[in-house]
C-alpha cells in the first residue's frame, strides 16, 4: 500500500495487491496475456503546455522576457505584467505599490503574485521560462528561511527591494539560453507564521 500526504489536501492511497504464481527455478510456468489497448482514430500530440497550463504567447502573458508561465497556487488571479516601475502594484490582493525600484528593475517584466498565498506549499509554485540573456531576480522576505530552490538556483545580490516597509533581499540569475524555472514554496519551514510573498523579476542583461 502507497499513501501519498499533502498539507491542506486529501489523503490519497493505492493498494496493489500481490498473489503467488508456478515458478521453476525462479522462471513463470507461463506468461501473462497482455491485454490490447484502444487506440483512437486519430494520432493525439500532446504538449508540456497542454499539460501545466503554460501561456506561451508573449502577447498573452503581457511581457517582453517571459515566454511561459505556469502557477499552481490557490490565487487565480497570479498573472504577470510588464514594465516594472515606482507606482505600480506588487500583488494582485494588495494595495501596495512599488517604491525606489533598483535600476536593474526598472522596465523589467514581473510576476504579480498574491500576498495571500505566502504560506502556501507547493514544490512546483511557479514555472518560468525565460529568453536567453535575461536576468532573473527573486525578491525574498528573510523572514522566512531561505528555500533550497531559491539558494540552488539563485546567488545573493547586493540589491534589496523595500515592499510594505520591509527589505527584501534580491537573488539573481543570469540565463545564458532560454531556460525554464520552477520555484517552489517561500519556505520549507512549517513553523513559519508571517512572511511576504517573494517577487519575481526577469529583465534585459542587466550586467551594465
Amino acid at each position: 500500500t502507497v499513501t501519498a500526504r499533502c498539507q491542506g489536501l486529501k489523503e490519497g492511497r493505492l493498494t496493489i495487491q500481490s498473489n503467488p504464481v508456478a515458478a521453476t527455478a525462479g522462471l513463470l510456468a507461463a506468461g501473462r496475456r497482455m491485454s490490447t489497448p484502444e487506440l483512437p482514430a486519430e494520432r493525439v500530440i500532446e504538449s508540456a503546455e497542454r499539460w501545466l497550463g503554460w501561456a506561451t504567447r508573449q502577447e498573452t502573458l503581457n511581457a517582453r522576457s517571459i515566454t511561459g508561465f505556469s502557477y499552481s497556487g490557490p490565487t487565480t488571479a497570479v498573472r504577470v505584467e510588464r514594465d516594472a516601475r515606482n507606482g505600480r502594484q506588487v500583488y494582485v490582493d494588495r494595495d501596495l505599490v512599488f517604491v525606489d525600484l533598483p535600476e536593474g528593475l526598472m522596465g523589467a517584466d514581473w510576476v504579480q503574485a498574491a500576498n495571500g498565498d505566502s504560506l502556501y506549499h507547493a514544490v512546483d509554485l511557479m514555472q518560468i521560462a525565460v529568453k536567453a540573456g535575461t536576468v532573473v531576480f527573486v525578491a525574498h522576505d528573510d523572514r522566512a528561511a531561505r528555500p533550497a530552490w531559491l539558494t540552488r538556483q539563485f546567488r545573493p545580490s547586493d540589491l534589496s527591494l523595500t515592499i510594505d516597509g520591509r527589505s527584501m533581499k534580491l537573488f539573481r540569475r543570469r540565463a545564458d539560453r532560454d531556460e525554464s524555472l520552477t520555484l517552489g514554496a517561500n519556505t520549507e519551514d512549517p513553523g513559519t507564521t508571517v512572511c511576504a510573498m517573494y517577487v519575481v523579476f526577469v529583465n534585459g542583461d542587466v550586467s551594465r
